[in-house]
């Protein structure tokens, strides 16, 4: 496959504002602007910058060559899923997108190391390392930086095809939005399932059945918006605004029983 395949996939200002909520940057595209400008004003020093960032730069060391774009996404992505440290606290995370997962703020991220000339941009799609600059930008923590080792030996030698073959195969939910190829299809709720929903009573079945279908077969799910709401403030949000008439309610429920937290319901709160 050519590399103009997989270029560009860069988002839309319309595309960073839609899935913003959904990869958890909880800042509008103004604030990144005002922060873009803030971190390319002042150069970041070892202290300063996000251990996720520093991993950025391990990454590349350790490929000692040019990475795409392409390929740096996706090694993140399965640091974030299939390594024992998950990338790490606070690390990126993916959303569906043009060529399976994405991370918005990986890519913000990157283009700012570029700015601090941590980073080149060979303007192929490619980002290397200025190895005289990035031995100031220290470590990302011992368990990281073996898990990005091992990563890298795994797929540092695969060509960009091979490798978003592995993730498409091994995640298909993460190609509902693919360009390339779908292997899954987003879900939709049935019309009829919430047409006919009159009263309480119609939304107590509805979520009945959801607590006995959906959530029953979804216990890793529920483990891991747990582990989010541990590790950060989180909120689950829906256009419903009464708890007791969104499915929301029941999520929170079970995640509640997962983690031992009260669930506080911010419907009125001022």
């Amino acid at each position: 496959m050519a590399k103009s395949d997989f270029w560009p996939e860069r988002p839309s200002q319309a595309d960073a504002r839609e899935l913003a909520l959904a990869s958890r940057l909880a800042v509008s595209t103004t604030e990144i602007g005002a922060i873009r400008s803030t971190c390319w004003e002042k150069p970041w020093t070892a202290n300063a910058m996000l251990n996720r960032q520093k991993l950025l730069i391990l990454l590349l060391k350790l490929a000692d060559r040019p990475v795409s774009r392409t390929e740096l996404t996706k090694w993140c992505f399965l640091l974030r899923s299939e390594s024992e440290t998950l990338g790490g606290p606070a690390f990126y995370d993916f959303v569906p997108y043009l060529y399976g997962p994405f991370s918005f703020a990986l890519y913000q991220e990157a283009e700012i190391l570029v700015a601090q000339n941590y980073l080149h941009d060979d303007g192929e799609n490619h980002w290397s390392l200025n190895s005289e600059v990035a031995a100031s930008a220290g470590s990302p923590g011992r368990d990281v930086e073996r898990d990005a080792m091992r990563l890298v030996s795994r797929f540092g030698k695969k060509d960009t095809t091979s490798l978003v073959d592995y993730v498409y195969e091994r995640y298909p939910a993460f190609t509902v939005n693919s360009k390339r190829r779908k292997l899954s299809v987003r879900p939709e709720a049935k019309p009829a399932d919430r047409q006919s929903l009159v009263d309480q009573d119609d939304y107590d079945t509805l979520f009945d059945r959801y607590e006995k279908t959906i959530l029953k077969d979804e216990r890793e799910s529920i483990q891991q918006v747990g582990r989010l709401v541990t590790e950060l403030p989180s909120v689950l949000v829906c256009m419903e605004s009464e708890p007791k008439c969104c499915h929301r309610s029941r999520l929170a429920a079970a995640v509640s029983k997962e983690i031992k937290l009260p669930i506080r319901h911010l419907m009125g709160a001022t």
